[in-house]
Parts: C-alpha cells; sequence; structure tokens
C-alpha cells in the first residue's frame, strides 16, 4: 500500500503523540507504522521522501525469450518442464 507524503507526516507525528503504534496500527496496518516510524527516526524530514529506484535489468536475452514462448506455446510445456529445458540451451540459441 502506497501512502502519500502527508499521510506519512501524519502518521509519524500520530505515533510521537500517541505512543501506542496498536491505535495507529488499525487504520495503516502494522507493517507500514513500524517501517515508517523506524525511517522518520533515523533520518529526520527527509524520511518521508520517496527513496530513488532503479529500474530492474532482464537477464534474459530476445532470443530466449522468444525460446520460451515456443516452448509454450507448441509443446505446450509448464513453468518447470520449461526450467528444465533451460538449463541445457541448444548453441544457436545463446
Amino acid at each position: 500500500m502506497r501512502i502519500s507524503i502527508p499521510v506519512r507526516e501524519l502518521l509519524v507525528n500520530g505515533y510521537g503523540q500517541v505512543r501506542n503504534k496498536t491505535l495507529i496500527a488499525k487504520v495503516f496496518g502494522r507493517q507500514i507504522v513500524t517501517y515508517w516510524c523506524k525511517r522518520a527516526y533515523h533520518k529526520g524530514r527527509e524520511s518521508f521522501k520517496d527513496k530513488p529506484r532503479r529500474p530492474k535489468q532482464t537477464k534474459l536475452t530476445p532470443n530466449i525469450v522468444e525460446f520460451i514462448l515456443f516452448l509454450r506455446v507448441v509443446f505446450g510445456w509448464g513453468t518447470a518442464r520449461i526450467q528444465q529445458g533451460l538449463i541445457s540451451l541448444p548453441e544457436f540459441i545463446i
């Protein structure tokens, strides 16, 4: 669940005033309250901003993706069988 920056501030300020996580956790959830309270305690005001996220790079080449789709469509293979097929890839696919 993503919450906005003002709501994050209210959450932490509410915890600071009440000092009872169970009351605030009923509204937001225990994990969210714990996460934001720890983050606010350690970093200060800038802790409410979103952290930068890098896009994940895929390890699959376009040839391997085509091979996976080929195995699924033509042979009707499932996930486990495709994994076994990828362990011993033919040289022309790599």
